[in-house]
């Protein structure tokens, strides 16, 4: 089992020549060596996965709200507890993914997804859709890259607590609603913030613990 805190992200190699791009706040179980016809590891949080192609022992990752199951691909796969949506993009082959459904009235379905598309699932409303994508952007957070496309401030919070590994506090509730987009690669937490500051007319502080933000 590998666990990774706020602030940290990691690497893993497999046995079978699988690699795994672990993100930060995110933890993945899997064997030592794989047996029998499958390849099964579980996932909860992001993981950028690039499969070793084989056959004959599909890769199957386990999420607690469904299952992408592939032969030999590179596909993102982003499945927080704390989120109540699961996604899951592809770069290259095919990627099937599993919605886990609660209620009976569901029957089972198995989503295909193909290169630069998605299959975003709100697990709450068992709505599943199919979606186009920019998978490079998808895995840009392996690169040392966060890009925001028109995301409000508190969306954006919740990114830079994991990114950064800092408590993100609100001060005031108007700026949670302001939407943000920016594109940054390897910049420091000061840098990000007085660049959306600059964006929305918001006030700031940076503590060694803690983000603070607010209108005054």
């Amino acid at each position: 089992e590998k666990h990774n805190a706020r602030g940290t992200k990691s690497t893993i190699e497999l046995t079978d020549g699988s690699k795994i791009w672990l993100n930060a706040d995110s933890k993945i179980k899997y064997p030592e060596v794989f047996a029998g016809n499958t390849r099964e590891v579980y996932l909860n949080g992001e993981a950028f996965f690039e499969v070793a192609k084989n056959p004959s022992k599909p890769f199957i990752i386990h999420l607690a709200n469904g299952t992408v199951r592939v032969l030999g691909t590179s596909f993102n796969v982003r499945a927080y507890d704390n989120e109540k949506v699961v996604e899951t993009s592809v770069a290259t082959g095919k990627v099937a993914f599993i919605p886990k459904y609660q209620s009976r009235r569901q029957k089972q379905d198995t989503l295909f997804i193909t290169p630069n598309n998605k299959v975003r699932y709100a697990f709450e409303e068992e709505q599943a859709n199919l979606l186009p994508t920019a998978a490079a952007e998808d895995k840009a957070w392996t690169e040392g890259r966060l890009i925001f496309k028109a995301l409000t401030l508190q969306e954006i919070a919740i990114e830079l607590e994991r990114y950064f590994g800092k408590k993100v506090t609100f001060m005031d509730d108007e700026p949670k609603n302001y939407r943000l987009t920016g594109s940054f690669q390897h910049n420091s937490l000061d840098e990000i913030m007085y660049y959306l500051s600059k964006t929305k007319d918001f006030k700031y502080q940076i503590t060694n613990s803690e983000l603070l933000i607010g209108n005054e």
